[in-house]
């Protein structure tokens, strides 16, 4: 009886700590889940910051050459240059020291739809054109930053991202772009 006494009382001390152990598991993965998402909403923060400050970079047509001091091409009313020191770097430190693990800042080069994509008849190509511009930008920023080349993912895109309701054609698609994946 005794024996059978003690195998109930272990039966139910052993089914309260499974109780037990179910329910911090419980609590640990709530409190992932609101970590989560509280680094989710502070990400998604500092993505719409950098996108509101943050504008295309011009190039000259099939140029990889960023045109720093020429008053042909401005953003946001600043010279290229200006613009990169005052503006695009500042806010590219904040958002690289928020990111959370695993996100980078996708710098991505654009070209006008004139001429081919890939290497043809003597020209480079509008992809090997596209990624030297964004290989450009790179150099300028982490020359004139303490930025980490880690945080950058580079792409390509040709002409294949024409600005929308711009002629795929126009030099304004001659450009680089850049966001928080």
């Amino acid at each position: 009886m005794k024996k059978m006494v003690m195998m109930v009382v272990l039966v139910l001390v052993g089914g309260v700590f499974a109780q037990i152990n179910v329910n911090a598991d419980a609590l640990q993965k709530q409190a992932a889940q609101a970590t989560g998402n509280a680094e989710q909403q502070a990400y998604q923060k500092v993505r719409e910051e950098f996108k509101k400050r943050i504008a295309d970079i011009p190039f000259a047509y099939n140029s990889a050459e960023i045109p720093l001091k020429d008053p042909k091409y401005t953003v946001l009313g600043y010279d290229v240059d200006t613009f990169m020191k005052q503006v695009l770097i500042p806010a590219l430190s904040q958002a690289v020291n928020a990111l959370p693990t695993g996100r980078k800042v996708v710098i991505e080069g654009h070209a006008n739809a004139v001429g081919p994509e890939e290497p043809q008849d003597g020209k480079q190509g509008n992809i090997a054109l596209s990624k030297a511009r964004a290989e450009a930008v790179l150099a300028y920023i982490l020359k004139n930053s303490q930025l980490d080349k880690g945080k950058f993912v580079i792409r390509a895109a040709g002409s294949s991202k024409p600005l929308s309701g711009v002629d795929p054609t126009s030099l304004k698609n001659c450009r680089v772009s850049l966001d928080i994946e």
